[in-house]
């Protein structure tokens, strides 16, 4: 709801305007109906599909308007999907995610017949270029896969590095001589180490640490530097590219 204020009599009146959803539940209806049909899967129904389906109805989630620019690719991926090679939707509202929580992102974890996971032949690379290729003129901002068991830990020695990867490459650790040995040292603020939510050491990354824009330069793939490279004479822009989770590919759509 938007308000505006109104001066009568010397009275301050708020005075409600319905803001127009009626493009947001066109999308998200069209989406909605090819979920139905199979087109569409999520990994987590129980918690994902009611959020579409309200979307559908009222244009919103709750209180969370998912943005028309997400739903307009959406859209736009689930009718080049069908029941045999779906769209599959790992998350969309997520309270534990910016991006998530403002109504921007989707996590996707299959497209056009391929499975997007670190941990699987191919790594899910046929996936991501076929949604580079789909997406509609606008700005995005994609999360690739980070290589499996890449994640430093604090005081213990770096993970062995992978020689390629079709992303970015695995988090580059800052590292110490400790005992002898040579292990990743842990991030420092204030000189005091810094915990994570869990109190657990966080790692000082030097290059490619989660969530952290990368150059489309350090990808490994050079298929999907080309089709990034070129996704612009669409009208495709990218905001930012970085290293993010295992099994999805992050796509945020402005």
């Amino acid at each position: 709801m938007l308000w505006t204020i109104q001066i009568a009599t010397g009275v301050l009146v708020l005075v409600g305007q319905a803001q127009d959803l009626s493009q947001h539940k066109l999308h998200a209806m069209a989406t909605w109906k090819r979920y139905k049909s199979g087109a569409v899967q999520f990994v987590n129904p129980a918690r994902d599909a009611p959020q579409l389906e309200q979307a559908a109805q009222t244009g919103r989630f709750g209180k969370v308007i998912f943005m028309l620019p997400l739903l307009r690719t959406l859209d736009r991926l689930s009718a080049r999907s069908t029941p045999q090679n779906p769209l599959v939707i790992m998350g969309l509202y997520r309270g534990n995610s910016k991006a998530h929580r403002s109504g921007i992102a989707v996590d996707i974890a299959g497209f056009g017949g391929t499975k997007i996971d670190s941990r699987e032949t191919g790594r899910g690379l046929p996936a991501i270029l076929a949604i580079v290729e789909a997406l509609g003129p606008g700005e995005y901002s994609l999360g690739l896969p980070k290589p499996p068991d890449s994640d430093p830990i604090p005081l213990l020695p770096p993970p062995k590095r992978i020689p390629y990867w079709p992303y970015f490459p695995a988090p580059e650790p800052k590292v110490v001589f400790s005992n002898g040995k040579l292990v990743v040292a842990p991030k420092v603020e204030r000189g005091r180490m810094v915990a994570s939510r869990g109190n657990k050491l966080e790692p000082e990354i030097l290059r490619w640490q989660n969530g952290r824009s990368a150059p489309l330069e350090d990808l490994g793939s050079p298929e999907l530097r080309i089709a990034l490279t070129a996704a612009p004479t669409r009208g495709v822009r990218f905001r930012s590219l970085f290293p993010d989770a295992l099994d999805h590919l992050h796509l945020e759509s402005r």
